[in-house]
């Protein structure tokens, strides 16, 4: 599946949620989720802007492979092949005997609403403001979500989340709360 999304950081959490809600969107779930990435010791997925993502969540656990990034102006877009696992402590070490290392541990709280067919995602990761994602199927449904919430596309960022964790300066590998 084709993924496209924007960012927009440093969000009023109260006052954007109450605009989702008004305009119709629908809640989804608030849940913490526990995101393990994984790659080789030569760092093939990484050099190549891919990624393999274990993420596991109260009622769920799932294992991601993202492809590498799209260029496409002010989007960030790739596919995405997502499937759930069972035991997350078992897929650890079956990635593990297949020579991959753990290189990234992050949580992050996350608020999840639809609307109008987009995905619209409050993340909230420790020490940083919340941030508001937005995920559609194309660049025009996530464009209409964006002006639809009272922004302007020069009001987001393309950035993945471990770059803008970076720049508010949280430089580790392990994020917890």
């Amino acid at each position: 599946m084709r993924e496209v999304e924007v960012k927009i950081l440093e969000i009023d959490e109260d006052k954007i949620e109450k605009r989702i809600v008004s305009l119709g969107g629908k809640f989804i779930e608030s849940v913490l989720l526990v995101d393990d990435f994984f790659d080789f010791p030569d760092m093939r997925l990484a050099k190549n802007h891919e990624f393999l993502r274990v993420r596991c969540a109260e009622n769920r656990k799932e294992i991601t492979f993202k492809c590498k990034r799209e260029d496409i102006l002010d989007f960030k877009a790739r596919e995405e092949m997502q499937t759930a696992i069972g035991d997350a402590s078992v897929f650890f070490e079956i990635l593990e005997k297949l020579g991959m290392e753990r290189i990234r541990h992050a949580e992050k709280m996350r608020t999840s609403y639809t609307l109008d067919n987009v995905r619209i995602e409050i993340d909230k990761y420790p020490k940083i403001p919340p941030f508001l994602e937005i995920e559609g199927i194309n660049e025009d449904s996530v464009r209409k979500a964006v002006e639809k919430l009272g922004f302007r596309m020069s009001d987001t960022t393309s950035r993945n989340g471990a770059k803008i964790l970076w720049e508010y300066g949280i430089k580790g590998n392990d994020v917890r709360f």
